[in-house]
């Protein structure tokens, strides 16, 4: 088992059944649904910007209607989180 400090997390990405929590060293991979990582965490430090991604909202360099850039890459917002976190 491997513990990931989640200040060091700089957003987390789904693929079928696997989570990548992507750190600015490091990616770890794991099986896990994005819900069950949003449902763990239950804090506003985290933020599902997509189906696919969440991210921590102290990494975001810039943020707009359809992406959020941290350390340099683009991650997609889809219109229903982007309602969905507006409101």
């Amino acid at each position: 088992k491997i513990r990931i400090p989640l200040n060091k997390v700089q957003y987390f990405e789904s693929e079928k059944r696997k989570v990548t929590a992507h750190t600015l060293t490091e990616d770890y991979t794991f099986y896990s649904k994005l819900d069950e990582i949003e449902e763990l965490l239950g804090d506003d430090k985290f933020f599902r910007c997509h189906q696919s991604y969440m991210v921590n909202r102290d990494m975001i360099e810039s943020m707009s209607r359809t992406e959020i850039v941290i350390n340099g890459i683009p991650i997609p917002v889809s219109r229903k989180y982007y309602e969905k976190n507006r409101g």
